[in-house]
């Protein structure tokens, strides 16, 4: 196994499809080590009755305070924050979790159920009755909201036109979800079709200063494409 399988979180699959990563190890490696993004060394596993048998055990703990407790990622966060509900184990957790249990029953839960409807469509119909795209960049501009996550394209053009200065950020999720929100902008073609994508590529390379032209003059927020084999 090399160093860049022990990298956790592992990349997906095609599509974003299971990391093969997991398949691979599910069946040869289903208990092995692996380095999270803040550079600790952790135990993964990655089976079903592994994970049961884990949780049910009282000599593990998910206590953050336990000597040589790994951290996922690195610098501050909820995962790494000790005083954190679910990062304490034993009467410290019990502790916290019976003070807070009664506001998260789903008879308590129902109860909000109106009052949060009423100042979600407060907030959207505004927003909704503006239109897109820039609905989301003018309630920012407005002060309706404080912050938008907004696709790049759309966020550094209409951030540009606003008569209120901006500030545009690249944000990536501290943890991957389910379906990928970074990815590079690239063009498709039929896996057999080779000859299109080499001429495809051609025209791309030698249009580029003015395609990045285009793109600065929509203020399009752009970064270093991530380096792809063909194939």
């Amino acid at each position: 196994m090399s160093t860049t399988d022990n990298k956790f979180p592992f990349p997906e699959g095609p599509l974003a499809t299971q990391p093969p990563e997991y398949v691979r190890r599910r069946t040869e490696c289903p208990l092995g080590e692996v380095t999270t993004p803040s550079g600790d060394t952790a135990m993964l596993a990655v089976r079903h009755e592994d994970v049961e048998a884990i949780m049910r055990d009282p000599r593990f703990t998910r206590d953050l305070s336990a000597p040589g407790s790994p951290s996922l990622f690195p610098g501050d966060s909820l995962s790494a924050d000790r005083s954190f509900l679910v990062n304490m184990d034993g009467p410290d957790h019990l502790r916290l979790r019976r003070i807070v249990a009664a506001a998260f029953t789903p008879k308590r839960a129902e109860q909000w159920r109106p009052e949060i409807r009423a100042i979600v469509d407060e907030l959207l119909d505004p927003i909704e009755q503006a239109g897109p795209p820039a609905d989301l960049i003018n309630a920012v501009s407005k002060g309706d909201v404080d912050v938008a996550i907004a696709w790049g394209p759309l966020a550094g053009y209409f951030a540009h036109a606003s008569k209120v200065p901006l500030q545009i950020s690249r944000v990536h999720p501290d943890e991957e979800p389910p379906f990928p929100f970074v990815f590079d902008m690239s063009m498709g073609v039929a896996r057999s079709n080779t000859a299109l994508r080499d001429e495809l590529n051609r025209v791309i390379a030698e249009n580029q200063p003015a395609i990045d032209a285009i793109l600065r003059d929509y203020s399009v927020p752009t970064i270093e494409p991530a380096k792809v084999a063909s194939r």
